[in-house]
């Protein structure tokens, strides 16, 4: 059986720069996650131990590339399609393509997880193309409302601006409302992007913050104040 979800977004930049955000290590770390490609293969690194990893099966700069990856009852390939627009944008299509059987709410739980990075893609192409970045993620086990109360996002919505006080910070601009997903844009700790997330892992439910900081911030120290959070919140 073979299935198929995809989803995209319209980006600001050149094909080449778009290329550079999602075909690269460096560019993938600052909308996605920490990433290696090298030797034909690439690797995300998940967190907690976690890691997608497999084969290139297609590269053509700017316009295409492919990840295949073994899951458990198949393989999944991994399609990103740029398209150049008028008017300086692009569109970015991200078709996963599974071939086994795959349960109804794994599918959804993919394509929900690529809208979120897509819309963080999109942000860091529009405020931060080009910078580096300084990545924190902090993860536990916890309830989402109560998670999200001690965030001080409890009832968030877009446009919403938002703040965390005492350590660690964190302050900014709700940009994206979803099932049991938020996306910021920061200025506190540093200018950035912030994802905060609830998803369920091996029967509990993992509640995390992933910071993309782009200004100066001390990202070790940072890391080590949400340590230190969701030791004694989650």
């Amino acid at each position: 059986m073979t299935r198929r979800v995809e989803n995209s977004i319209e980006v600001p930049g050149t094909p080449e720069q778009v290329w550079e955000a999602i075909a690269t290590g460096h560019g993938i770390e600052c909308w996605f996650v920490p990433a290696r490609v090298e030797d034909g293969r690439v690797a995300f690194d998940l967190g907690d131990g976690m890691e997608d990893a497999g084969p290139v099966t297609a590269f053509e700069p700017p316009r295409r590339w492919v990840l295949e990856e073994d899951w458990e009852d198949g393989r999944l390939a991994t399609e990103f399609l740029v398209e150049a627009k008028a008017g300086g944008t692009c569109v970015v299509r991200l078709v996963s393509t599974f071939h086994g059987e795959i349960a109804d709410d794994k599918l959804d739980d993919l394509h929900g997880g690529w809208t979120i990075h897509l819309l963080n893609l999109r942000a860091y192409l529009t405020h931060f193309a080009g910078r580096r970045c300084a990545g924190v993620t902090a993860t536990g086990t916890g309830d989402w409302d109560a998670f999200t109360a001690a965030l001080g996002l409890d009832g968030a919505r877009v446009g919403d601006r938002v703040s965390m006080t005492g350590a660690p910070a964190l302050a900014g601009t709700v940009e994206y409302c979803g099932e049991r997903m938020l996306l910021l844009k920061l200025d506190a700790p540093a200018p950035g992007m912030a994802i905060v997330a609830a998803y369920e892992w091996e029967g509990e439910t993992r509640v995390s913050v992933r910071l993309y900081l782009f200004g100066d911030a001390d990202a070790e120290r940072e890391a080590a104040a949400w340590r230190d959070f969701m030791a004694v919140r989650v």
